[in-house]
């Protein structure tokens, strides 16, 4: 669900109360994932064999489960003038810029294919804040402190978000660019 023009900057969304910068998986895959269910079933009531019939409803179940999912997440990353929102199967999270250490689309290798990801670098202290002169924004060496609010020694200080061009529905890069330009405001 890609809502930008092809210079990659986003356009608003439907909903005029919605945020405007949203991002997800291509809508179309929804529509071929209930074609395949709706075709599986089919197969296992119109097949008379056994093996058969018990393939036909695995790959319906599959099928179906996996439709659910992409539906729960249509809407994968949205952003607004606060920060983003991340949505996953099970729950969303809202995440603040001034949690965001670093928004980057490096160039990796994977399955034999080179393609950009969207990483997201966010801090996890409870303090978001930071120190001034402290970029990282831990307010000394990482663990040094270990007052309340601190993170636990084997605890790391920064989560690590990635985002393909299937999670997005469009180029990683043209939604980091975006994602750069509306966090400077």
């Amino acid at each position: 669900m890609d809502n930008s023009p092809d210079d990659g900057t986003p356009g608003p969304s439907a909903d005029p109360d919605a945020t405007p910068y949203v991002w997800g998986p291509d809508p179309r895959l929804r529509w071929i994932l209930l074609t395949c269910t709706v075709a599986a079933v089919l197969w296992g009531v119109l097949d008379s064999n056994p093996e058969n019939r018990l393939v036909a409803v695995v790959l319906a179940t599959v099928c179906a489960v996996v439709g659910m999912l992409l539906v729960r997440m249509r809407v994968r990353l949205r952003a607004g003038a606060e920060g983003i929102v991340v949505t996953g199967p099970l729950h969303s999270r809202r995440i603040a810029w001034a949690e965001i250490d670093m928004i980057s689309t490096p160039r990796r290798g994977r399955f034999g294919r080179h393609a950009p990801w969207l990483e997201l670098e966010i801090r996890m202290d409870a303090d978001v804040s930071g120190a001034a002169g402290d970029p990282g924004g831990t307010g000394g060496a990482a663990g040094a402190s270990s007052g309340p609010g601190s993170a636990p020694p084997d605890r790391p200080d920064t989560e690590l978000m990635t985002f393909g061009a299937f999670d997005l529905g469009t180029d990683p890069a043209k939604v980091g660019r975006a994602l750069l330009r509306l966090r400077r405001g």
